[in-house]
């Protein structure tokens, strides 16, 4: 999918395009069976819904531990009774304060439009009218500020939301519709600073690098693509080197950088100036990124361009910075191949790959020892513990160590809908029926048309929907 059809763009777009207009309506989002509402009326977002029964209003009073199960099914029944919405009764039983309720509603929306932008697929359009809202909990929150707030936590790393705004050398510049919506907003700092940048000349790596912090730079210039306000349009006249890609230059490529040197990875020598080295870096991430490789005979090189570029950025961030370099050097990571391959990131990929190919040869022991090697090496990658996770979870004795791992990984990456399976899995396995269904529930939640969590949870709620248990979500389950 291209940076300009992105499902996230389009939804996000949809919402802010119609927010700036002040106009009434409902965004419909829909991934596979799972339905939500986005509810406009007259540019704020008022409400949503969803016809996933974990996603609805009263299930999420039960998780935020304001209603008990006991009680929420009691208004269920009464509400059906008397044909009215469980909102309105709700509010006739008192028994929880109205400040509250709107509070939760709000959480409850800016949780269901961080998971909508966060799926990978799906389709969305607008719908104008006035929503249908008689009786229901409302609010009135910007979308604007909601998708802004999201941006500084999704995606969970970096790279990939750098990888989410365009290959190297696009230039964003302001929209048609950029006026329009930022009449009424107020920038921060961060936004407004980059979006001044946005002059459809400056290449994106040089205006996300500009600055002291490249975290935010990449989270603010994200936050303004999806809302409509810049858009990154690519230069019309191409240089010469744009050449159509052969399969040769290609592997020759991946081969000078197999090394893992910095050095080698950008194409210059150990004495290269620092000017040496940005250009060197635009030059190969021009050439070279991952999105001139999603089409066309040289397509199956995509996943080790992904790499190699990630390497790229790595060695831009390492050269490009005096004290880093310095200490590069000092490490003696680039005076010789074998000195290179020590490298600890370098290693833990290899160990991690190394892993995953022993387990689908069922050597699962040796395996392990891989897997835990890498996550040792680099223990903030989440695929990483997921694997090991996965893996520790065949052993019974080791279920704990497979919990530990597996909670881990949800924490760096809290959208790893596996993760939240293989945990669902584990509880199961340890007759744990009520903690296991509520972990397949919410792995369902971030990836709906996964068979295995739909199968799972069949399999574990037959008889009859099996209730959550109270307290956090996510926590430590076994003994020591």
């Amino acid at each position: 999918m291209s940076g300009a059809d992105r499902h996230d763009r389009h939804v996000a777009r949809l919402l802010c395009r119609h927010a700036a207009r002040r106009e009434s309506g409902i965004v419909r989002a829909e991934r596979g069976k799972l339905r939500r509402l986005f509810c406009l009326e007259e540019g704020a977002l008022v409400h949503v819904a969803s016809n996933l029964l974990e996603e609805q209003f009263g299930e999420y009073l039960v998780r935020r531990r304001l209603l008990s199960p006991a009680s929420r099914a009691a208004l269920v029944v009464r509400a059906t009774g008397e044909r009215r919405k469980l909102a309105v009764v709700l509010r006739e039983e008192g028994g929880i304060d109205p400040a509250l309720l709107v509070g939760a509603a709000e959480d409850l929306a800016r949780e269901l439009l961080s998971s909508t932008l966060e799926w990978p697929d799906g389709s969305a359009r607008f719908e104008r009218g006035k929503p249908d809202l008689d009786g229901e909990i409302t609010f009135r929150l910007s979308p604007f500020e909601m998708l802004v707030a999201h941006c500084r936590r999704f995606p969970v790393a970096l790279d990939a939301v750098r990888m989410r705004l365009g290959p190297p050398d696009v230039r964003p510049a302001p929209t048609d519709d950029a006026d329009r919506i930022l009449a009424d907003l107020d920038l921060g700092t961060d936004l407004r600073e980059i979006l001044v940048r946005c002059d459809g000349a400056t290449p994106l790596p040089v205006l996300v690098d500009g600055g002291p912090d490249r975290n935010r730079a990449l989270r603010s210039l994200y936050a303004l693509m999806l809302a409509g306000i810049v858009d990154a349009a690519r230069p019309k006249v191409r240089a010469a080197s744009d050449a159509p890609l052969t399969r040769e230059e290609c592997l020759a490529r991946l081969a000078s950088a197999a090394s893992g040197d910095h050095y080698a990875v950008l194409g210059i020598s150990r004495d290269a100036s620092p000017a040496t080295v940005r250009s060197a870096y635009y030059a190969v991430a021009r050439r070279y990124h991952p999105d001139r490789f999603r089409s066309g005979e040289i397509q199956d090189l995509l996943p080790r361009f992904e790499t190699f570029f990630a390497f790229v950025t790595e060695a831009h961030n390492v050269l490009g910075n005096p004290e880093q370099r310095a200490e590069y050097d000092r490490a003696g990571a680039s005076t010789s191949h074998e000195e290179a391959r020590s490298d600890t990131t370098q290693v833990a990929r290899q160990n991690f790959l190394k892993g995953r190919a022993l387990a689908t040869q069922r050597k699962f022991n040796e395996a392990v020892g891989y897997l835990e090697s890498a996550v040792q090496q680099d223990p903030n990658r989440p695929e990483y513990r997921l694997d090991l996770g996965l893996l520790l979870a065949r052993n019974p004795r080791r279920r704990r160590d497979a919990e530990e791992q597996l909670l881990r990984a949800v924490d760096l990456a809290p959208s790893l809908a596996a993760a939240y399976r293989g945990l669902g899995e584990i509880y199961l396995r340890a007759e744990m029926r009520s903690a296991g269904c509520r972990l397949l529930r919410e792995a369902r939640r971030w990836d709906p048309d996964d068979a295995e969590t739909v199968r799972l949870l069949a399999e574990a709620e037959v008889g009859g929907r099996v209730p959550d248990e109270p307290g956090p979500l996510l926590r430590t389950r076994f003994a020591e």
